[in-house]
């Protein structure tokens, strides 16, 4: 396991959350200028839907601060984690066709990573909940 301790997986909830807030904003605000670095042409005539995912991925960052400051809220982990692993087979498949630029592939390959140490977490809640209750058992 590559965290061990809570500390660690306070600081990478915390490096997740202004991960999401960095690209939500940067995003959601610069888009003129993000847009042709990312290699999305041309500039879509309605940006509602995408400012509206912004919003989202802004909301999932402050969900993971939330997170940095109490462990305990698993079911936000588990549901960051998921959405983490969605994001990254949907621009993973957009990039394979040729509809999605490197640039994409490499910010939903991020994503996967933070979805793996999202999932490490759990697993290890869910360990130290098992030889706890091995614990209270004998």
């Amino acid at each position: 396991m590559l965290i061990k301790t809570d500390t660690g997986y306070s600081r990478m909830f915390l490096s997740g959350a202004w991960y999401n807030w960095l690209v939500s904003v940067s995003c959601g605000l610069g888009y003129r200028a993000v847009f042709p670095a990312l290699g999305i042409a041309p500039m879509p005539e309605q940006l509602v839907y995408f400012q509206l995912f912004m919003v989202a991925v802004f909301m999932f960052g402050c969900g993971y601060y939330m997170v940095s400051r109490d462990l305990s809220q698993t079911a936000l982990v588990l549901i960051g984690a998921i959405a983490k692993l969605l994001v990254f087979v949907i621009v993973g498949y957009y990039w394979l066709v040729g509809a999605a630029s490197w640039h994409m592939a490499a910010l939903g390959s991020v994503d996967l990573v933070y979805a793996v140490l999202f999932i490490g977490f759990l697993r290890s809640r869910k360990a130290r909940i098992a030889v706890g209750k091995g614990i209270a058992n004998e």
